[in-house]
């Protein structure tokens, strides 16, 4: 299966404070930069948040999704999402999926389900 898809990383858009907080506006900007630097036309994104260099909440994760509904020319409308659940507050667990402004986040655990997720026609991420 060829994949369409391209991944952003948090060691690459996570910036963060001199307190090592997150700097939820940096990392947006930065996010937006590389996105704006990337061809993803008709491509699915993996937003692998593994190795961020700080804690985020569930929100902060979706704040830096949402960015990436900004992107021009648009993508395949799906964004995969992975994290590390020790470096998550507020996390329910991966089983999370969401629509929101016209695309569907999901999260995952393992990197092959999401790929499979990112290159099938079924919008839902029951399988993870």
């Amino acid at each position: 299966m060829e994949s369409s898809c391209f991944t952003f990383y948090g060691e690459q858009i996570i910036q963060t404070t001199p307190a090592g907080d997150i700097n939820l506006e940096a990392s947006k900007a930065r996010l937006r930069k590389l996105a704006s630097e990337t061809p993803v036309d008709g491509c699915g994104i993996l937003l692998d948040l593994r190795r961020s260099p700080c804690r985020m909440t569930l929100g902060q994760m979706y704040a830096l999704a949402r960015e990436l509904g900004n992107i021009d020319p648009p993508y395949n409308e799906r964004i995969a999402m992975m994290f590390d659940p020790s470096r998550c507050d507020q996390m329910t667990g991966p089983e999370v999926t969401a629509t929101t402004l016209g695309f569907t986040v999901a999260h995952f655990g393992v990197f092959e389900k999401a790929m499979r997720w990112l290159n099938t026609s079924d919008v839902k991420a029951n399988d993870r």
